[in-house]
């Protein structure tokens, strides 16, 4: 039984964004998948998490802890490991540290979700609040998938974080340097959100700081910071103005995503409209939605998204996307 070590996963993954938002896309329709909501054991400075699921030949569980302040030591914020074992008999596979498996599939969802819900011609400025390892990611699978070929022009990526911003990383200024577009650091969140058509938020708050003064009437907003209880990036008023409210998980984003918010409102706030959720898996089943207003994707991260990568790097280590396991 093998295990590898995060630097050997992110190799076996490097600039294949195409194919794990392929794996990701077609578990989540796979009639063959099977997952529960990830359970949380809370800890003092943050709080450990397993996430099973089943897909195809395999069945795994990922166990991650989340520690936001870890990065002030120079410590992984999300230190896990995912295990994979034959699904019909329980044979152990694989093992992996699964740092950049979480930041690789957390970008992958954001970008499909972005693809299902923004016209190319309209995305010309994408905009990130928090600034640590996930939204570096969420760039590079941007950039990787909006690109001309796809009918996206990307002008500027827009920066904005008060923690991160006045001492970047030399990888984040590799990141820069390397990428075919302008990069800006913004003063103030609204300098970022009244330009931004897609917006990224990816902080550990526990108070809501995105509301709908100055943002675009055609935008699209990846919420990926909420995904414990207690979390939350979204004001109410963006929540239930959005046009389109979408979720990885409609029972798990109730209890630790933005939507945990939403229960005491359900037919009652503003105008009395009546909150409607959908799910990423829907949208892609049905893949004729038509883009419109403002749209929230609720990510929480799934355990089947994890176990879609971690069955592809399995099956790359192998030399083979469609190994049969025995």
């Amino acid at each position: 039984m093998q295990h590898l070590e995060n630097s050997e996963v992110g190799k076996l993954l490097e600039d294949k964004w195409a194919y794990v938002i392929d794996a990701i896309e077609s578990a989540f329709v796979d009639p063959t998948a099977d997952m529960i909501p990830k359970t949380y054991l809370n800890v003092e400075g943050g709080d450990y998490r397993a996430m099973p699921a089943a897909l195809g030949d395999f069945a795994g569980i990922k166990w991650i802890g989340v520690f936001p302040d870890n990065w002030k030591q120079g410590f992984s914020t999300t230190p896990g490991i995912l295990v994979l074992n034959k699904r019909g008999n329980g044979r152990l596979l694989l093992t992996m540290e699964c740092c950049k498996l979480t930041a690789i599939r957390t970008a992958a969802v954001s970008t499909i979700a972005a693809k299902y819900f923004t016209f190319p011609a309209d995305v010309k400025k994408i905009g990130f609040v928090g600034c640590g390892n996930q939204a570096s990611h969420h760039i590079e699978a941007y950039l990787s998938q909006f690109n001309e070929a796809r009918g996206y022009s990307i002008d500027e990526v827009l920066l904005y974080d008060t923690a991160y911003i006045s001492g970047m990383s030399e990888g984040w200024n590799n990141l820069i340097a390397s990428k075919d577009v302008d990069f800006k650091v913004c003063d103030t969140l609204e300098e970022l959100t009244s330009q931004s058509d897609i917006i990224t938020l990816t902080t550990p708050s526990r108070e809501p700081y995105l509301g709908l003064e100055n943002l675009k009437p055609n935008v699209h907003i990846n919420a990926v910071g909420a995904d414990a209880v207690g979390k939350r990036e979204v004001k109410h008023e963006v929540l239930y103005g959005a046009k389109n409210v979408i979720c990885d998980d409609r029972e798990q984003a109730m209890h630790s995503g933005e939507l945990q918010y939403s229960t005491s409102f359900l037919g009652g706030y503003g105008s009395g409209r009546r909150l409607d959720v959908q799910s990423l898996n829907n949208i892609i089943r049905d893949n004729s939605f038509q883009p419109k207003g403002i749209s929230l994707f609720d990510s929480t991260g799934v355990a089947l998204e994890d176990l879609a990568v971690g069955t592809l790097v399995f099956s790359l280590l192998h030399d083979s996307r469609y190994l049969k396991v025995t």
